[in-house]
């Protein structure tokens, strides 16, 4: 509308005005502006106002017609939302990478959107995060609601994924229209750190014989990126071992790690340790603790346990102590009815398939007195079994009728192996009988022998419970002494790292160490914090065919300055990728389109490398040609390697040359000017970040090393500080103490409870059945003649395993019987 100074609205204007009307704006976009002129009410309508995509704010729009002006002030706003935008995540062409259980480097924040990009603060907009059933994110929350500024922060994600490329997308409903975000492609990388499994290195072609040692095993903890980890704790990897190939049973021997290799503390060593001495199907797993509750565990190695050499020839089933007569009958005359006899080493596992032969069978008495010996059927002192495989049958050897011998009186009869093809004589078996002249005699003593049997028996049932409990406690007591040997091992590394442990309560000051593991942290945040700007800490994207990773990422620098001028001399190789071989140089290439900088190490010729080691230009034969000022030094002697030192000098020995780094400008020009009056001057780089090239030029922005933050975090890193290496070495030792300590607190309970089993009310009536037992079997050895002692039953003569003496006896009677008891004891 156009009025006159007094504001009345002009009536006799026409279309034509229309052509004087001029309109303008910051950012207007004119595209679609109409101006219509109204006859009924002499106006003008202008419509299509709109500015240009741009943020919000206050527009000023100027409507001129001839000289007259009018400006209208606009406040802009957001447009609905059209779209959803991810905060400071600008670079989402190309994947992100993340290590397989750890975090993303920063939040994941959505802004709500209008279709020019301006951020809309509508809230309680639902915000969906979709994903692949197989990517595990933790917080698990997968939806959220908008805030005041139209934003929903679904915080840092930890990323649990297969390793390979997964993608994250947000998704929300407005007006029912659908919002969609950019993709979010993750690079899933194995995490270096993460156990995943046991490597077992041993001899698999050993034979493993009964009695004898397992080869050495050598155990390793491979990660998920397949590297081996190293500064573990030997005390938390032990050895299980259990009869069968089954599931783990509860009660299972436990061997504890031998040591480490001195030189790489990543291998451990099982050493010496015995094989089970009864033959059959065992099985073998190894054990790492992450943690009190995570158990890594190895593929189960199942192996079959081998007999031992022959030593001796025994019953397959043991049999009573035949009681014989020379009486008509057969029944009174017969020593054996029916005996299996087999060859068994010395652990009594059956043996000598291959050997045969043949078995003879013998009468002798137990004392040199005694002349008459009984004779078998046919009036023959000998009996011959065939022997094959390995066993003999023994069947209806009977005395002869009215054979000769001495009334109640013990024989013994011998059955000596024959084996032609063994060239060691085996141990026989020796069988006692009591001979009687007269069948009622007889059977009373056979009474007798057969209660003396069933005595034996179960004393040898009760001494066997006794001694394995005392074997489990004598080992258990050996296990605690290691663990106190162990304990006090880590209790002297720390005190020389100035840790006093107290003498009570060990267990409560464990237990709040947690602050010096939070200081470490701390320090250590706070330290990578400070030098993110230049150190680089992203696993590559071709972590599974380079040599370390990027050039940048290689070496470290302490001094900050020498970080910032080394690192930009080396700026344009920085980013490059160094691979073993130039093959996988050429997959990086090809998989990038050739934007990626590659360097194989098969590629450097090394006979032009410098000498690491080599004294400046200036000294020459051990003396100054000229006094040198400014400290130089080569700049590759400033930079250390975490690992692969001796690639790592090979790289940097070809990049940095002999460049020298000097204090500053003034220091450089004199070293330059002196030192090619002798020889060649290579470049010279000040630690103020001045530059002179080998051709001596100087100056220039080229020549400038420009502010730390505009190297775009292209700066090597700086090594960790001293004082973080020792917290870092207390907090091991703690740690390995820490779990020493519990080691040997389970293992003194569990020596303090078999102690007071062994000593319960039920073990003191098992001892007190033994002895009454004992007592008994003495009286009927007594009443069928043979006069022992008690001690006696325990001092007797050297034996041989099965009973027969090393060397005959001489003594008239004792020592015989001593033999034949413990013979029945110990079967």
């Amino acid at each position: 509308m156009i009025t006159d100074q007094h504001g009345n609205h002009i009536q006799n204007l026409t279309s034509t005005c229309l052509d004087s009307l001029k309109i303008d704006g910051s950012g207007l976009d004119k595209s679609e502006l109409r101006s219509v002129w109204q006859a009924d009410t002499q106006t003008i309508c202008v419509t299509g106002i709109r500015f240009k995509p741009g943020p919000p704010g206050t527009k000023e729009l100027c409507f001129a017609w001839r000289e007259f002006s009018h400006f209208l002030r606009l406040n802009l706003i957001a447009g609905p939302p059209a779209k959803l935008v991810l905060v400071d995540w600008t670079e989402l062409e190309n994947p992100v990478s993340v290590i397989n259980g750890k975090e993303l480097q920063k939040p994941l924040i959505v802004q709500l959107c209008d279709q020019w990009n301006n951020p809309s603060s509508e809230p309680d907009v639902k915000i969906n995060l979709l994903k692949a059933g197989n990517l595990k994110i933790i917080p698990s929350n997968q939806q959220h609601k908008t805030d005041e500024n139209g934003r929903a922060n679904f915080g840092v994600l930890r990323i649990h994924a297969p390793w390979g490329e997964h993608t994250l997308q947000f998704k929300a409903t407005y007006n029912k229209n659908t919002l969609n975000c950019p993709v979010i492609r993750l690079n899933v990388q194995p995490d270096p750190e993460r156990p995943v499994h046991l490597n077992v290195k041993y001899d698999t072609n050993a034979t493993l014989v009964a009695g004898n040692t397992f080869p050495d095993f050598i155990i390793s903890v491979i990660s998920e990126a397949d590297n081996i980890i190293k500064n573990i704790s030997p005390g938390i990897i032990y050895m299980k071992m259990w009869e069968g190939s089954r599931t783990v049973p509860q009660n299972v021997t436990t061997y504890v790690c031998t040591k480490t290799n001195d030189d790489d503390s990543s291998f451990f060593y099982f050493r010496q340790k015995m094989v089970p001495e009864k033959v059959g199907t065992y099985s073998i797993q190894f054990a790492f603790a992450i943690d009190k509750i995570n158990i890594l565990n190895s593929e189960q190695i199942v192996f079959e346990v081998e007999p031992n050499e022959p030593t001796q020839l025994m019953p397959r089933i043991l049999p009573n102590t035949p009681t014989v007569s020379n009486a008509q009958s057969v029944g009174s005359r017969t020593l054996v009815k029916d005996l299996t006899l087999v060859i068994m080493d010395e652990y009594k596992n059956c043996t000598g398939n291959d050997l045969d032969g043949k078995i003879i069978a013998k009468i002798r008495s137990s004392t040199d007195k005694v002349k008459d010996i009984p004779l078998f059927q046919g009036k023959t002192d000998t009996v011959e079994f065939p022997f094959h495989r390995g066993i003999v049958e023994i069947e209806d050897l009977v005395l002869a009728e009215n054979s000769p011998g001495r009334d109640s009186t013990e024989y013994i009869l011998v059955f000596e192996p024959d084996i032609p093809i063994l060239n060691r004589r085996l141990e026989p078996y020796c069988l006692p009988f009591m001979f009687y002249d007269g069948y009622k005699k007889q059977q009373q003593m056979a009474t007798l022998s057969k209660e003396r049997d069933e005595l034996s028996k179960s004393i040898t049932a009760y001494r066997d419970t006794f001694d394995t409990t005392n074997q489990l406690l004598t080992e258990m007591k050996r296990q605690v002494q290691e663990a106190e040997t162990r304990e006090a091992q880590l209790k002297d590394k720390l005190k020389r790292l100035r840790i006093d442990i107290p003498q009570t309560n060990v267990v409560r000051f464990l237990s709040h160490l947690s602050w010096l593991q939070q200081k470490l942290s701390k320090r250590r945040y706070l330290w990578n914090l400070y030098f993110s700007s230049h150190q680089g800490k992203k696993p590559h994207p071709f972590k599974f065919i380079i040599l370390f990773c990027q050039i940048s990422h290689l070496a470290q620098i302490e001094d900050n300055e020498a970080a910032k001028v080394i690192s930009w001399h080396l700026a344009s190789d920085m980013d490059c990728v160094v691979t073993l071989t130039t093959a996988a140089a050429r997959r990086i290439f090809d998989e990038t389109k050739g934007q990626q900088q590659v360097l194989p190490l098969d590629s450097i010729y090394r006979r032009s490398l410098p000498d690491w080691n080599r004294p400046l230009p200036h000294l020459q034969n051990g003396r100054n040609t000229f006094k040198a000022i400014g400290n130089p030094v080569f700049a590759r002697n400033l930079l250390t390697f975490p690992e692969h030192t001796e690639n790592c000098q090979t790289v940097f020995g070809m990049l940095l040359g002999d460049a020298i780094l000097i204090d500053n400008l003034d220091a450089a020009n004199h070293y330059r000017k002196e030192l090619v009056k002798n020889t060649h001057c290579p470049a010279l780089l000040t630690r103020d970040g001045e530059r002179i090239r080998s051709n001596g030029k100087f100056g220039g922005l080229q020549n400038k090393a420009p502010p730390m933050d505009k190297l775009r975090g292209m700066v090597f890193g700086a090594p960790l500080p001293q004082r973080c290496k020792i917290l870092s070495e207390q907090i091991d030792l703690l740690q390995q103490y820490q779990k020493a300590v519990a080691w040997l607190t389970n293992k003194k309970a569990d020596l303090d409870f078999h102690e007071q089993s062994y000593n319960s009310p039920e073990m003191n009536k098992k001892k007190k059945e033994l002895a009454d037992q004992e007592k008994r079997l003495k009286a009927i050895e007594q009443e069928l003649g043979m006069l022992l002692t008690h001690s006696l039953l325990h001092d007797g003569p050297p034996l041989s395993l099965w009973g027969c003496p090393l060397s005959p006896p001489t003594s008239p009677g004792g020592e015989a019987y001593v033999w034949l008891y413990v013979h029945r004891m110990h079967v």
